[in-house]
C-alpha cells in the first residue's frame, strides 16, 4: 500500500479510534513517591512515552517529564515539576489533522481531550503509521524475493515441490551462465596459461560487474513503476547512466591496474584487468538498465526475470571483455 493510497483510506478517520486508553492518569496534589505507585498499579502499556497529569475532574493540566520523575525528592508534588500549558487534540479530530500535528510538533505521542478538556486517550505515532509501516514491510519483503525471482505470495502458498520449481528454473539461467562461462575460459586457455595471473582477478571483474548491473537494475525497476520505457525515455536514461558509469569505471579500472601492477608487476596484465574492469562496469550498467526496460516494454514481468537475466548476462560480457582485452594484449 503506498502512503497516497492509506492517506486516501485512513486520513478522516477519527483520532479515538487509534487512541490508546492504557494511559496512567496522575494527579497533581500527589507526591512523586505516590504517583510511582499509581505507575507501577496501572502499569505502563505497551508504548508509554509521557506521563499526563490530571486534576480532580479528569481534565488535562500538564504532562511529567520521565527525568522530574525519576530525580526530583518522592515527596516532591507532582504539580510542582509537571510542565503546564500541554498541546492536545480534540477527541473530534481527523488523522491527517493528527499527522500534521506529529509533524508540525515532532512529539511522539499526543494527548487527546474531550469537549471539556477530560483526558480520553493518548495518540502515538506508531499506531497511526502502523498499518503503513506494515505495508511497507510487507513490500519490500515481496521486493526482496521478487529479485531473486519469485513473488512473495507464491512463495507463501507453493507446496514443497512448487518451491522447487520456483526456485530452480531461475537457478537454472545461473547454472547455464555459469557453463558459458566456463566454456569462455577453456576458449581462453591459451591466454590464461600465458599469463596465470589473469585466472587471479577473474572472481573481482565477474563482481564487480554484477554489482553494477545490480545498482542499475535497481534503479530502473523503481522507475519503471511510474513510467513507460518509451525510446525517448529510454536514450535519456541510457545518456543520464553513461554519465555516471564512464567515469566510475574509469575510476575503478584504474584503482585495480594501479593493485595488480603492485602485486604482479606492470604488464599486459594489469593494462587488461583495468581495462576490461572499466568496460565491464559500463557493459553491466547499460544491462542493468536496458533488459528490465525490454521486458517492460514486451509485457512480460520485468520484475521477476530482470535479476537472473541480468546477473547472467552481465558475466558473459564481463569474462568476454576481460579475456578478449587480455588475448589482444598479449598478442594470443
Amino acid at each position: 500500500m503506498s502512503f497516497a493510497r492509506w492517506h486516501e483510506e485512513h486520513a478522516h478517520e477519527p483520532v479515538t479510534n487509534y487512541a490508546r486508553r492504557d494511559v496512567p492518569m496522575l494527579l497533581g496534589g500527589t507526591t512523586l513517591g505516590v504517583a510511582l505507585e499509581d505507575i507501577r498499579r496501572m502499569g505502563v502499556g505497551e508504548r508509554i512515552v509521557y506521563f499526563y497529569v490530571v486534576d480532580e475532574a479528569g481534565r488535562l493540566t500538564g504532562v511529567l517529564p520521565t527525568r522530574r520523575l525519576l530525580t526530583e525528592p518522592a515527596s516532591t508534588r507532582v504539580e510542582e515539576v509537571m510542565v503546564r500549558g500541554v498541546l492536545s487534540l480534540p477527541d473530534g479530530a481527523t488523522l491527517v489533522e493528527a499527522l500534521e500535528f506529529f509533524h508540525h510538533h515532532r512529539f511522539l505521542a499526543i494527548p487527546i481531550v474531550d469537549d471539556g478538556g477530560r483526558l480520553v486517550g493518548v495518540l502515538d505515532l506508531a499506531t497511526v503509521a502502523g498499518d503503513f509501516l506494515e505495508s511497507q514491510e510487507r513490500l519490500e519483503a515481496g521486493a526482496a524475493f521478487e529479485a531473486v525471482g519469485i513473488r512473495l505470495g507464491q512463495w507463501q502458498k507453493a507446496g514443497t515441490a512448487q518451491v522447487f520449481g520456483l526456485r530452480g528454473k531461475w537457478l537454472l539461467v545461473t547454472v547455464a551462465s555459469g557453463l558459458l562461462c566456463a566454456g569462455l575460459a577453456g576458449a581462453f586457455a591459451s591466454t590464461l596459461d600465458a599469463a596465470p595471473a589473469l585466472a587471479f582477478f577473474i572472481a573481482l571483474v565477474l563482481g564487480l560487474g554484477e554489482s553494477a548491473s545490480m545498482q542499475t537494475m535497481t534503479l530502473t525497476i523503481q522507475a519503471l513503476h511510474v513510467t513507460e520505457p518509451t525510446w525517448s525515455w529510454f536514450r535519456m536514461a541510457i545518456v543520464r547512466e553513461l554519465k555516471v558509469s564512464v567515469p566510475l569505471g574509469l575510476a575503478l579500472g584504474g584503482l585495480v591496474a594501479a593493485v595488480s601492477g603492485l602485486w604482479t608487476s606492470f604488464g599486459p596484465t594489469s593494462v587488461a584487468l583495468g581495462g576490461a574492469v572499466a568496460l565491464a562496469v559500463n557493459t553491466s550498467c547499460v544491462l542493468g538498465l536496458s533488459i528490465p526496460a525490454v521486458l517492460h516494454a514486451l509485457r512480460l514481468d520485468y520484475k521477476i526475470a530482470a535479476s537472473p537475466l541480468t546477473l547472467a548476462l552481465a558475466d558473459l560480457a564481463t569474462l568476454s571483455l576481460y579475456l578478449g582485452a587480455a588475448t589482444l594484449l598479449l598478442g594470443r
